[in-house]
């Protein structure tokens, strides 16, 4: 079985959402500092009940600008 995790492929014309483990797959970085961004409301995000869902162009984007706010 292969280590890599399963990404949601960008349907033209529809953004996909992410979950914290895909969103931090695809930033670098741990679950941890990614949940303090999220506290600090360094990155945008989308809560839908208890989950939270991150937009892969949102995500693109904010690491184009430097990855800050």
């Amino acid at each position: 079985m292969s280590d890599r995790m399963w990404m949601p492929r960008q349907v033209k014309g529809i953004d996909c959402l992410l979950n914290v483990t895909q969103a931090c797959q695809i930033l670098g970085i741990c679950e941890r500092l990614l949940r303090k961004l999220i506290a600090e409301d360094r990155i945008e995000y989308l809560r839908i009940g208890r989950s939270i869902r991150f937009s892969r162009t949102k995500l693109e984007q904010w690491i184009e600008e430097g990855g800050t706010k």
